[in-house]
């Protein structure tokens, strides 16, 4: 199902990650590159009733939907031979919900031709896809949703910084944790204790950092200290 890069090591599997798994990688991980699918664009339209929400309140997680002309900033990982069907099975678990496994073109820094990779994508035809709703309606849900895995607005911040970190500009996903900030700013100032799960300075950078196009590569894809950080996670999307 891979292929080997000219500056990776050869195995015979790629994943891109574009949620999730690029602040939590599987432990099956082995080296991390800055990658590019053209065609799709990362959006909060997966309802998440388990992993950053409950049935009754779900959170909202990141799907890719096709997109003429977009592109999709994330990580491309490695998977050795003998780790293969352990990692199908724990990534297949994972990303339940919704998500169906599919194959991609990912484009990696410094390599001339595209990696074919696999992927989980969540249809607009599965249960849990959402229609597009206002910023602030989104805000609301990921303040209050929270899951097995955690605070919906940590997922939100986590990939926000996760994204910068390696280079990538993403307009959906800055612009709803620049919004989550905020709001985490003015009911600190009005007095409000908020906990841990929200943080303002998660790598948030507000105002000018988020530059129209879709997913657009701001700086070098391959950026020193963008490697795998190991240890098994259990976020959708």
């Amino acid at each position: 199902m891979g292929r080997a890069c000219n500056n990776m090591p050869p195995v015979p599997l790629f994943v891109f990650a574009y949620g999730s798994l690029i602040f939590r990688p599987s432990r099956f991980f082995g080296e991390r590159r800055a990658a590019l699918v053209d065609g799709y664009r990362r959006v909060f339209r997966q309802a998440s009733p388990d992993h950053r929400g409950t049935p009754d309140f779900p959170g909202r997680v990141v799907t890719l939907l096709r997109e003429d002309g977009a592109t999709c900033g994330g990580a491309l990982y490695t998977v050795d031979d003998a780790q293969i069907e352990a990692a199908l099975v724990e990534l297949d678990d994972r990303e339940s919900g919704g998500y169906d496994r599919a194959e991609v073109h990912a484009e990696v820094h410094g390599e001339p031709t595209p990696v074919q990779a696999v992927t989980w994508i969540a249809p607009p035809t599965n249960r849990n896809h959402l229609a597009e709703a206002p910023l602030a309606s989104v805000v609301e849900i990921v303040r209050r949703a929270r899951g097995k895995s955690g605070a919906n607005i940590e997922y939100v911040l986590r990939l926000a910084e996760a994204l910068r970190a390696m280079g990538w500009s993403d307009p959906e996903v800055f612009a709803l944790a620049a919004a989550m900030s905020e709001e985490a700013g003015a009911r600190a100032s009005d007095g409000a204790h908020g906990g841990a799960a929200v943080r303002v300075n998660d790598g948030v950078h507000r105002g000018a950092a988020v530059p129209a196009g879709d997913g657009a590569h701001v700086e070098a894809a391959a950026r020193p200290g963008t490697g795998v950080h190991r240890g098994a996670s259990s976020d959708e999307g």
